[in-house]
């Protein structure tokens, strides 16, 4: 048998084995539907790319900052300890009240939010309130961005005391 005819009689066996379908698809062909022509604008202008530089000498963004990289933090300069009432000299309280603040560009505290509440035994629900007239007290050196102030957010830990 010559190459030929094995290659001619190998090729006779696949297409009688690899007859076309006669059973119907099991999926129907999808409908023909009516597609709309692409939009085209050749007259569209682009606008260009502006590459100048940003003014750094604008005033900065009336948003608060978080401290890192070029801004510097705050810097406590004045700090009144919160002086619980006698209420809460048998309380025991669990660990210190968190607060976060948004330090002032004149370095006082403003929207003071609270994190975390001290649990105390027995309870004393003022002294969050004399924590927190302690913390209007305090003063800061404002945060800077490049050597001006910037309002900085700024996380506070105070532990109550006793008088």
């Amino acid at each position: 048998m010559s190459m030929r005819s094995f290659v001619l009689s190998f090729a006779a066996v696949l297409v009688v084995g690899c007859g076309a379908p006669t059973e119907e698809p099991a999926f129907p062909a999808p409908s023909p539907r009516a597609v709309p022509p692409p939009t085209f604008e050749p007259r569209a202008v682009h606008a260009p790319l502006d590459l100048t530089p940003r003014d750094t000498s604008a005033s900065p963004s009336s948003e608060p900052y978080r401290v890192g990289g070029a801004v510097t933090a705050p810097i406590e300069s004045r700090r009144v300890q919160p002086i619980l009432p006698d209420r809460c000299s048998s309380s025991r309280f669990e660990g210190p009240f968190i607060f976060e603040a948004v330090i002032s560009t004149s370095g006082r505290i403003s929207d003071l939010r609270t994190l975390r509440t001290v649990a105390a035994v027995p309870s004393c629900p003022e002294a969050e309130t004399a924590v927190r007239e302690a913390l209007s007290q305090w003063q800061y050196e404002p945060a800077t961005y490049r050597g001006r102030p910037v309002a900085v957010y700024l996380t506070i830990t105070v532990s109550p005391q006793y008088r």
